[in-house]
């Protein structure tokens, strides 16, 4: 049996849902900016701390048409390349939510009204201290 990993996000990156197809990460430390895709931002918006891997992987499969296997896996990939750019953490068991976040939130409720499902994807985008100092 795999153990349970409760991803989080990392404090001082900010992100933005653009439209409903996108959404960009700020990494405050270095200027860096990343866009991701629809999949890809909802699994970021539910890395609070206190849910597990395998509970948001059931929640994707409530707002997007796929299964929870394939949910599961692409969910643990994507926390794993967040954690290498230190934009969230991984840990063993539940951690303080993230400000600002309550329990997994229910954002679609018919099965009608679930999406498409995309690989996530994180770009790096750029930095913004190549365009203006952050100090």
């Amino acid at each position: 049996m795999a153990k349970k990993l409760y991803p989080r996000r990392a404090d001082g990156v900010p992100w933005k849902a653009i439209g409903d197809d996108e959404g960009m990460l700020l990494k405050l430390k270095t200027g860096d900016y990343y866009m991701v895709n629809a999949s890809a931002l909802r699994i970021w918006e539910l890395a609070a701390g206190p849910s597990p891997v395998s509970e948001i992987a059931a929640e994707l499969t409530r707002n997007f048409k796929v299964s929870e296997a394939e949910a599961l896996r692409a969910s643990r990939a994507f926390y794993h390349r967040l954690e290498k750019t230190e934009l969230a953490t991984l840990h063993d068991g539940p951690t303080k939510p993230c400000a600002g976040s309550g329990p997994l939130p229910r954002r679609l409720s018919r099965s009608a009204d679930r999406r498409a499902w995309r690989k996530p994807t994180l770009e790096h985008y750029g930095n913004l201290r190549m365009i203006t100092p952050l100090n």
